[in-house]
C-alpha cells in the first residue's frame, strides 16, 4: 500500500507545475517550455490566443499525471507503464504540440 500511495503522491507533485503555468493564460507574456525561451517574446502574436492554447496543453498534462496518480492507486504495475508511457511517448507528443502551436502564432 505504501508504493501505491508513495506514487499517487508522486505523481500529483509532477501534475502541480503543469497546473499551475497552465493558469497563466492571461498573462502578457506567452507561455514557453520550461526553459522559457526569451526570443518568443517578440515574435508571438496574438499573445493571449497563444497563452489560451498553450494553457489547454499544459492543463491536459497535468490531468494526464493525476489520472496516472489514481491508476497507481488501483494497480502498481499497470501505473508504472503509465509512467514509462508519459515520460518517453508524453513527452514527445507534449514538443510536437509545442512546436505546432508555436509555429502557428510565431511572426
Amino acid at each position: 500500500m505504501g508504493a501505491k500511495i508513495a506514487g499517487f503522491v508522486t505523481c500529483l507533485m509532477c501534475a502541480i507545475p503543469f497546473f499551475i503555468i497552465g493558469h497563466y493564460k492571461n498573462s502578457n507574456e506567452p507561455i514557453g517550455l520550461w526553459t522559457e525561451d526569451s526570443r518568443l517574446r517578440t515574435k508571438i502574436h496574438p499573445v493571449k490566443q497563444f497563452n489560451e492554447e498553450m494553457s489547454k496543453v499544459y492543463l491536459c498534462c497535468a490531468l494526464v499525471f493525476c489520472v496516472t496518480g489514481l491508476i497507481l492507486l488501483l494497480h502498481v504495475m499497470t501505473g508504472f507503464v503509465f509512467l514509462m508511457l508519459e515520460s518517453t511517448a508524453g513527452i514527445f507528443i507534449f514538443r510536437k504540440r509545442y512546436k505546432k502551436v508555436v509555429s502557428k502564432y510565431i511572426h
